[in-house]
């Protein structure tokens, strides 16, 4: 039933099957390569055929990262945002969905200030336009801020086999839209979290994969151009002006290069690839914990299941449940963490929760006293062992009923 309880063979004192980290390595190729033959041998036929039917491989490319992203759902949650470039996103995604580009300031905007975000002469995300797209498109489909996040990943996967398809044989472009789908997609940090600038990269595949289908002098792959143009621009006007050209040019001398490498070092370099995503999807989706712990040291950043974020998780599930509005003093220490605990939406008064920092008990009242007792007073301390969440009052101070 534990498949994956066979990998605490990699912790010494625990070893029940007397197999060592090497061991354990040469046997996962041996099986991954054997798995490969005669795979290939059974379906490489119909693959090649696929290969070549350019739609339906957008479909199935686009598809692939979401659907093994949702299938973690039960083991690990949809992401709540922690840092201050996810938050200033997230705000900008809220400002486009009001239909402006900045909002008003507001009257105490001393109490809001945040790391990527302007306060006066008007209240805005500092982060390019592009930044917010994907996110405002998932909120304004699904309600969901996230979705318009897989929705990216997806659309990155299948335009990378597109570009790709413009460069090289049909097999090896979708070999290569897989390969992003899985490095991008559901154990990357770019699906499991809230920055919306992974955008310039979607107008970078437009351009690199126009330019070489710009000889059949179709309306459509100008159009394609374009919109790369465009979306790079806004994601990155800077990086847009400055290096893009450049990088469009190294990857198209890459990609006439890779048509040179002989195919069977394509393969081998493939099947390590394989083997390494689907050894760690394998343990995310099956392991448990125990199993999960005992390989951890030999993983990276764990971006699926981040302590930080089921912190901030925890915090913001707890204010929801509040009924009413709330009020979140935030008290931070002189050197804290990296974390950011500041943010809000577009229209902080109409918001729920308002996120404001702690400024003193005298300045705080300002505050309390343009909400005129309309919200629940709280005061957060972050960088507290453990964190405290409580009620608070500027007569009496924070009450003992930490949560």
């Amino acid at each position: 039933m534990y498949l994956f309880h066979i990998f605490r063979s990699l912790v010494p004192l625990r070893n029940p099957i007397g197999f060592g980290a090497s061991d354990l390595l040469e046997l996962g190729l041996a099986l991954t390569a054997l798995t490969a033959i005669f795979g290939y041998a059974f379906i490489g036929g119909w693959l090649r055929n696929f290969a070549q039917r350019t739609a339906p491989c957008m479909v199935a490319v686009f598809v692939l990262p979401i659907a093994l992203r949702l299938a973690l759902l039960p083991r690990a949650s949809a992401p709540v945002a922690e840092t201050a470039k996810e938050f200033s996103s997230l705000l900008l995604a809220d400002t486009l969905l009001h239909g402006r580009i900045a909002n008003p300031p507001h009257a105490l905007s001393e109490f809001f200030e945040a790391p990527l975000v302007e306060q006066r002469p008007v209240y805005r995300s500092t982060l390019p336009m592009g930044d917010g797209f994907l996110l405002a498109l998932g909120l304004s489909i699904f309600r969901n801020s996230w979705a318009g996040i897989l929705l990216g990943v997806g659309a990155l996967s299948a335009l990378s086999y597109w570009m790709l398809r413009g460069w090289m044989a049909a097999e090896w472009a979708l070999v290569g839209g897989v390969a992003v789908a899985c490095a991008f997609g559901p154990l990357c940090g770019w699906a499991n979290g809230y920055w919306g600038g992974f955008v310039v990269a979607l107008g970078g595949c437009m351009i690199v994969g126009a330019l070489p289908r710009l000889r059949k002098r179709k309306a459509g792959t100008a159009a394609v151009l374009g919109l790369g143009i465009v979306l790079g621009f806004l994601a990155s006007p800077s990086a847009f002006c400055l290096f893009v050209p450049v990088l469009v040019l190294a990857t198209m001398l890459g990609l006439k290069m890779l048509n040179r490498i002989r195919a069977d070092l394509f393969c081998v370099i493939v099947i390590l690839c394989a083997a390494h995503f689907v050894f760690w999807y394998g343990m995310h989706a099956f392991a448990d914990r125990a199993a999960l712990m005992s390989v951890s040291a030999y993983a990276g950043k764990n971006f699926v299941d981040d302590p930080e974020r089921r912190l901030h998780g925890v915090v913001e599930a707890e204010l929801n449940r509040q009924p009413g509005q709330q009020l979140v003093f935030v008290r931070r220490d002189a050197w804290h963490g990296p974390g950011e605990w500041i943010h809000n939406g577009a229209d902080i008064d109409a918001s729920k929760v308002a996120w404001a920092r702690d400024l003193g008990p005298e300045t705080d009242r300002k505050l309390i006293d343009y909400y005129a007792g309309g919200r629940k007073l709280w005061l957060l301390e972050p960088d507290a062992i453990p964190l405290r969440l409580r009620t608070y009052s500027v007569t009496s101070g924070p009450s003992e009923n930490a949560r």
